[in-house]
């Protein structure tokens, strides 16, 4: 194993483990990117997303067999009717949790039965949504609305449901916006090929005149075992782009980190994390549009009780670990090769390390990641100090003149593994993760672990370097 010594600060990173006792929890996962009606936009992401939440929801203790997932034509109406009423509903008692994830366009029809404020339902679209042409105004069909969807839920006896909806279900912030259909224009032509998540279709009506907290207050208002966290505000947009969802991406990440901290994490504690997440994220990437801010509804118990509520296993620890020697391995193999070289790769105790790297590109974006022999992953550049990972053609050493720290060998002995990556695309391995913020969402640790987000990232670059190195400690 090697050791970072910042200065004389070390990084040691631990785990407690203890058994999880046995449960009948539930997880059912949705998502929309191919819609059926050519007039309906395509997302892009949404497979992602849904990845991102699989590994979640078994982060957060739910058992593969008992996560289901519906994608594009799996999900229609009728299919998540049966399976929110049939499946999540059957075999579960008030101690099992049940965790819903929704991730595809959210949208408005005309209020039906009048229980509305505004006059607006508020709407999940699901695969084969339609839209309804009227006289005067248009409406949709096959779609999730809030009112059914509140009966739906009230059928579920758990005491603890936990509501995820990356989607958005206001008009109000499209005036202005011209969104097509599968030929038209739907994207708001972001850095990140970014797409609002809601459908705007022609002749909708557009009649609310104030903010209010849509499908979480409908849903909540009476059923105090529902937790819903929304992605944004009743005026605002949620975005969805080629490496997954802006709201999704932080769910992944911020229950990731608090896993492997073995961290409480209640879901006021995830909104406001979350919430500093989605506007880092967005003006990181220098997205134009404003900033939007997750929603979070539910009684006080179920607001400030630990999403994990039960001991985390070795098996769930591995799982939120995934991020490691074998996913690096998978995209080195698939990129060109960088040399990067060292003069000693057998090291002694407290011996230290050096390496270089030959960068064949002029302008492109460097990461570094160190794969310690527990599995650890530690991003070495960028960091706090070299923040902007754009290099020139030529030699780079790590660590570098700007980087106060040495790398060590120590115990436990055998191999760890440097890996490198280049890329064309713009990729800053520090800045995606969430680790090292402070209260006022400033990145202020030194060095930061790798996020879920790195391997995404690198999958979806058409052209990239990488190389590696394994060190053997004796």
């Amino acid at each position: 194993m090697m050791k970072l010594i910042l200065k004389t600060t070390c990084l040691l990173i631990g785990l407690a483990l203890s058994p999880l006792s046995q449960a009948v929890d539930k997880a059912l996962l949705i998502g929309v990117s191919d819609y059926k009606s050519s007039a309906i936009s395509d997302l892009p992401g949404i497979t992602l997303d849904l990845d991102m939440m699989y590994l979640t929801a078994q982060r957060l203790g739910f058992a593969r067999q008992n996560i289901k997932r519906l994608e594009d034509a799996k999900s229609s109406h009728a299919n998540i009717k049966k399976m929110i009423t049939g499946w999540l509903s059957h075999n579960v008692n008030k101690d099992d949790r049940v965790l819903i994830y929704y991730s595809g366009h959210g949208s408005q029809i005309p209020d039906a039965n009048n229980d509305e404020s505004d006059g607006m339902d508020e709407v999940l679209v699901s695969y084969d949504a339609d839209i309804v042409q009227g006289e005067d105004y248009s409406s949709l069909k096959n779609v999730v609305v809030d009112d059914e969807l509140y009966q739906w839920l009230a059928k579920i006896p758990s005491e603890r449901i936990y509501f995820y909806v990356d989607a958005c279900n206001s008009g109000t912030a499209y005036k202005s916006i011209n969104l097509g259909g599968k030929n038209g224009n739907n994207s708001l032509n972001l850095k990140e090929k970014a797409q609002v998540k809601f459908l705007d279709y022609p002749k909708m009506l557009k009649i609310r005149h104030k903010e209010n907290k849509g499908m979480a207050k409908d849903l909540s208002k009476s059923l105090p075992n529902v937790m819903f966290l929304s992605a944004a505000k009743d005026t605002e947009f949620a975005l969805a782009t080629p490496k997954g969802s802006v709201f999704t991406l932080g769910l992944d990440s911020i229950i990731e980190s608090a896993l492997i901290k073995n961290e409480k994490l209640t879901p006021k504690m995830l909104h406001s994390r979350i919430t500093t997440f989605v506007e880092e994220k967005i003006q990181s990437e220098k997205m134009q549009g404003k900033v939007h801010h997750p929603q979070l509804t539910a009684g006080n118990t179920l607001k400030n009780e630990n999403i994990f509520p039960r001991a985390v296993t070795d098996n769930t620890t591995q799982v939120a670990r995934r991020v490691g020697k074998e996913d690096f391995d998978r995209v080195l193999a698939a990129g060109i090769n960088l040399d990067i070289s060292s003069k000693k790769t057998t090291l002694k105790l407290k011996d230290v390390l050096k390496f270089k790297i030959d960068i064949p590109k002029e302008g492109w974006y460097l990461n570094i990641v160190y794969v310690g022999t527990d599995g650890a992953r530690t991003v070495l550049f960028p960091n706090k100090l070299e923040n902007d990972n754009q290099v020139k053609k030529g030699i780079v050493t790590i660590p570098g003149k700007k980087m106060p720290f040495d790398i060590r060998a120590s115990r436990p002995i055998g191999p760890s593994y440097v890996y490198a990556f280049l890329t064309e695309h713009k990729l800053n391995f520090y800045q995606d993760s969430i680790d090292g913020f402070d209260k006022d969402g400033k990145k202020n640790a030194f060095l930061s672990g790798v996020s879920a987000q790195a391997t995404r990232g690198l999958e979806i670059t058409s052209r990239y370097y990488a190389g590696t190195i394994t060190i053997n400690v004796k």
